[in-house]
């Protein structure tokens, strides 16, 4: 495995909360220092314990914004929530042999921007900084990790298309087509959808899809309807319908038959 497949993997493993399964990416002499407090976790049994015993509020979700490789060296922006508390990692892996053999972890805190440098700056909304966090690169690779034609039955199949849609809280969701008998069946921007529905949000920002060979395809007539009545600003919700083209989700729909109602 590559560098960045094997770090992939390790937050992957992360995603499950099973973290000594984690600890099976980490070297036998891992160690992660953190610099911010001065601390070092030796071993991968230290790193499962600890991040078991940590006194979350629920199940800990990370998601990964960004990912740059170079040789051995792979660095990773992670968001982490457990519903309550929100943070972010800015992770420097060294991997060695197929194993993460050191990390040094920055926990990075928001701050608000100083008056004395206003004049040349532009404050972000709050929409607009989770745009920043997360590229269509990032939606892209995620989309296309889902994927996994196959048949279900004599009358399913699943998996063609992929999708990835990042919300206003800065979280992704996927999902993937299911093909039936009968069109009862839903396209992987419903599936993603649902899954961000479940998670108790409904505004999107940023949407993309994939077909089965991994290239982006445009959302179809009904995706485009369904995911504009699920919040008021989905319109506003950027779509890329092709390699380097974005639209609006409301450019998709001209003529909407919702503009004109009070």
């Amino acid at each position: 495995m590559t560098p960045r497949q094997v770090v992939e993997s390790f937050w992957e493993s992360m995603r499950t909360n099973d973290f000594h399964a984690a600890g099976r990416w980490l070297a036998d002499d891992f160690v992660c220092h953190w610099p911010q407090s001065g601390e070092e976790i030796c071993g991968r049994d230290n790193f499962a314990e600890l991040n078991s015993h940590y006194p979350a509020k629920g199940l800990w979700r990370f998601e990964l914004v960004s990912m740059v490789c170079e040789g051995d060296a792979v660095v990773t922006d992670v968001l982490v929530t457990d519903g309550d508390v929100k943070a972010r990692a800015i992770t420097f892996h060294t991997v060695a042999d197929g194993l993460i053999k050191k990390q040094v972890e920055f926990w990075p805190d928001d701050f608000a921007a100083p008056a004395w440098r206003r004049q040349w700056v532009k404050l972000l909304s709050d929409v607009e900084k989770v745009v920043r966090l997360a590229d269509f690169s990032e939606l892209c690779t995620r989309a296309r990790a889902v994927l996994n034609p196959r048949k279900l039955s004599e009358f399913a199949e699943a998996g063609g298309v992929g999708a990835a849609l990042l919300t206003a809280d800065g979280n992704i969701y996927t999902g993937v087509c299911i093909d039936t008998a009968s069109s009862m069946g839903f396209c992987a921007e419903h599936a993603a959808a649902a899954a961000m529905i479940t998670a108790g949000e409904s505004q999107v920002v940023r949407l993309v899809a994939v077909n089965w060979d991994g290239k982006v395809m445009p959302p179809c007539g009904r995706c485009r309807e369904f995911i504009s009545q699920l919040h008021s600003a989905n319109s506003g919700a950027e779509v890329l319908v092709a390699e380097g083209c974005t639209v609006s989700l409301g450019e998709l729909l001209p003529h909407d038959w919702k503009s004109g109602r009070s």
